[in-house]
């Protein structure tokens, strides 16, 4: 039976709305055992295992160029590398996660900037980014390794799309809203976040993302990257990602050269 406050949406647009129930979103990092694509890559590729020393299990997204533009930066979401505002810059970030078998030992770099989550909000992207160690050579900036960044983008409505994450590996998807607000999101140990202007994709064959995957890069058939997914429901097969111009403009990352520029 539909709430009294649905029912008065629905009369409101003449019937020309549906409602879609999707229940509980959460952040979609991972918890032991580990999952595939959560081993020791070295160079760095996009797609694989990442978390905060003390955090649970995401992805690497993209390996944007730094704001100065003389470096490689690792960039995947706040609740992967900063553990939901807690964790401190200069944090030690790890590849594989803590929950992949990942130890100080595999450190390859150090949180350095990330957008605070406010509860109950409002926030626009889930995002932080961790400075590389020069050690470790240059990160691989192919998608698993195979696929190349053509760009950076934002979402067209009803789009087709493809995603490779640590949990999942390569699934794809159709972006459902390109922007869409008042997305209400369970932030681990912190209650509900509420996030506006983010991407709604909805998987082709099943979902498009689970536990682990958060911080993949969304990619256009184009190759164009256009989305950090970050939450999913449990219930629904849906699944959330924040617009990437807008991580790449509040973590100070430069849009205007290619992606793919030495």
């Amino acid at each position: 039976m539909e709430a009294p406050v649905l029912i008065d949406i629905i009369n409101r647009a003449g019937g020309q709305v549906n409602i879609d129930y999707i229940g509980e979103l959460r952040q979609l990092h991972a918890l032991p055992p580990p999952m595939p694509f959560g081993a020791v890559c070295r160079p760095l590729i996009a797609g694989s295992s990442v978390s905060h020393i003390q955090g649970n299990a995401g992805t690497i997204g993209l390996f944007p160029l730094a704001a100065d533009r003389t470096r490689r930066v690792l960039l995947s979401n706040n609740h992967v590398l900063a553990r939901n505002n807690a964790a401190q810059l200069g944090d030690p970030i790890v590849q594989p996660a803590t929950a992949d078998g990942g130890s100080i030992q595999y450190q390859v770099g150090a949180l350095e900037r990330f957008e605070p989550i406010e509860v109950p909000g409002p926030n626009a992207i889930d995002a932080a980014i961790a400075s590389l160690h020069d050690r470790l050579g240059p990160p691989n900036l192919l998608i698993a390794g195979q696929r190349a960044v053509r760009g950076i983008r934002s979402a067209r409505a009803g789009e087709p799309i493809w995603k490779f994450g640590k949990s999942t590996a390569g699934t794809k998807g159709r972006v459902g809203v390109s922007l869409v607000d008042n997305v209400r999101v369970q932030v681990a140990g912190r209650g509900e976040a509420l996030f506006h202007r983010v991407i709604e994709i909805r998987g082709t064959n099943g979902p498009f993302g689970t536990f682990g995957d958060s911080g993949a890069a969304v990619m256009g058939t184009d190759d164009f990257a256009i989305g950090l997914l970050f939450a999913g429901s449990h219930t629904k097969n849906v699944t959330y990602a924040c617009d990437l111009p807008t991580v790449f403009r509040k973590l100070g990352l430069p849009l205007d050269i290619p992606y793919d520029q030495p």
